[in-house]
């Protein structure tokens, strides 16, 4: 059974990939519920690209590949957590009860890659990315966002679509994917690992501990 599974997930990937899926169904019960109230709470985090971050060039027929090519620089996170109140269906006011439906997301901002990086055309990926514990988990597909849970949503791709998966896990995020620039196969496969950025000490905070230190000096004993 084990075997099986690590197929099924191998074949799935090869069709997201490949873009052979040509229609996806985002969320169920279309238009069914009643949504009462909706929300999204997000926070921001800033991370320094680390060793053991590469980006490489696959070709597609006749050309060579290059890389890897080691890679540095920061970027943002904007984790969200989306959510929504609603009312099941046939139940316009509630009677059963009000219920929840959230989901959560990662999105890659302000991104900052330093490398001789060679042919041109890498981009850091800036689709949204679901978010499930520790495990990352997203593509370009245009059914790939925070849906509502009353939202139907299908989505067609005619070739390769950028994809990654990864895992992110207290200061630290780790993630590996392809980005698709041309014909056929032909893109960048990358892998980026990263830690949160430090906060630098700020004048104010210098000022405060230098006035803290003050307050323990040592008193001299007269005789």
């Amino acid at each position: 059974m084990k075997e099986k599974n690590n197929m099924t997930g191998t074949m799935a990937r090869n069709l997201r990939r490949c873009g052979i899926v040509a229609g996806v169904l985002a969320t169920g019960m279309a238009n069914a519920l009643t949504i009462t109230d909706f929300g999204v709470d997000s926070e921001v985090r800033h991370y320094t690209i680390g060793t053991g971050s590469t980006v490489s060039y696959i070709p597609a027929f006749f050309q060579d590949a290059a890389g890897p090519f080691v890679v540095s620089g920061s970027f943002d996170v904007e984790l969200s957590h989306y959510w929504w109140k609603y009312f099941v269906d046939g139940d316009p006011v509630g009677a059963l009860g009000t219920f929840v439906f959230d989901s959560h997301w990662a999105r890659f901002i302000n991104p900052s890659v330093i490398g001789s990086i060679s042919p041109d055309g890498f981009e850091f990926p800036n689709y949204f990315v679901r978010v499930n514990g520790d495990v990352l988990d997203g593509d370009a597909n245009p059914c790939t966002f925070p849906a509502s849970p009353d939202t139907l949503c299908s989505g067609f791709t005619s070739g390769p679509i950028a994809s990654l998966t990864g895992h992110i896990s207290g200061n630290e995020i780790a993630f590996s994917g392809f980005q698709p620039t041309g014909f056929f196969f032909e893109g960048f496969s990358y892998t980026i690992n990263a830690a949160v950025l430090p906060l630098p000490a700020t004048p104010s905070l210098l000022l405060l501990g230098i006035g803290l230190l003050g307050l323990f000096k040592p008193r001299t004993r007269k005789v």
